[in-house]
C-alpha cells in the first residue's frame, strides 16, 4: 500500500457519497457552455475552460465523483495450480481468512457491465484480476468483451500493458477499440493533464509547439 493512500481513498468515498446523496440535484444543474479555447492540444492546467474560476469547477467535479467497489471476488489460497482449482466465490467485503482475491466475481463483473453500458467514454486502466493465471482471467476477459461489444456506441480507451495484453488474447478484439495504448501510467498522466516529455518531444519535431501555446 502506498503512502497516503488510505487518506486518498477515504478522499475519494466521502466525494462519492456526497455524489449519491446530492447527485441527482447535480445533474439537473444545466451545464455550462463549453470554450473552444482549448486549442488542439486541449485545456492548459488553470484554464477557465467553461466560463467559470478553475476553484469553483473543482468544487462542482468533487461532488460528481462516484466510486462502484467489488461485490464479490473470486478467492484461492495462493496462485498455485492446485490452490487455483480450488479458488470460490466469496464477497468482496467478507474475504474468509487465509484466502486472497484475484479476479472479479460474477456479480462484479456484471455490475461494470451495466456501467460501462451507461457511459459515453471508458477509460479502462488495469485488468480485474490476475488474468495470467487460470482461473482468474475470466472476469477481465468478460469486461474486455464486453467493452468491445459497445464498439460504435461508447469511446473506449485501453491503457496499460496488462490490460493490452488480455485484450489481445482474443484475435480481433483490439480492433473493436477506440484507442489501444501500452503506456497505463503515462495515459493517466495525461489525462490528469500533466505535460509529458514525449509528448512535447513529438510536437516540436513536428512543428507545431507553437500552435498549442
Amino acid at each position: 500500500m502506498e503512502d497516503g493512500s488510505v487518506a486518498d481513498a477515504r478522499d475519494l468515498l466521502l466525494r462519492s457519497r456526497a455524489r449519491e446523496e446530492g447527485g441527482e440535484k447535480e445533474e439537473k444543474e444545466e451545464a455550462p457552455p463549453k470554450s473552444s479555447s482549448g486549442g488542439c492540444c486541449g485545456p492548459k492546467k488553470g484554464d477557465d475552460v467553461d466560463g467559470e474560476p478553475p476553484s469553483s469547477k473543482t468544487n462542482k467535479r468533487k461532488k460528481l465523483a462516484s466510486i462502484s467497489l467489488p461485490i464479490d471476488a473470486v478467492a484461492a489460497k495462493s496462485l498455485k495450480p492446485e490452490d487455483a482449482a480450488a479458488a470460490v466465490v466469496v464477497p468482496a467485503y467478507r474475504i474468509p481468512e487465509g484466502l486472497s482475491a484475484y479476479d472479479a466475481g460474477p456479480e462484479t463483473v456484471a455490475a461494470i457491465k451495466a456501467l460501462v453500458e451507461a457511459a459515453g467514454t471508458v477509460v479502462w486502466n488495469g485488468p480485474a484480476g490476475v488474468f495470467e493465471i487460470s482461473p482468474f482471467g475470466a472476469g477481465t476477459r468478460a469486461i474486455a468483451t464486453a467493452l468491445a461489444e459497445l464498439f460504435g456506441k461508447v469511446e473506449t480507451i485501453v491503457g496499460g500493458g496488462h490490460s493490452v495484453a488480455a485484450v489481445n488474447e482474443v484475435p480481433g478484439l483490439a480492433d473493436k477499440f477506440g484507442h489501444v495504448s501500452t503506456g497505463g501510467g503515462a495515459s493517466l498522466e495525461l489525462l490528469e493533464g500533466r505535460e509529458l516529455p514525449g509528448v512535447v518531444a513529438l510536437d516540436e519535431g513536428a512543428g507545431l509547439a507553437g500552435v498549442c501555446d
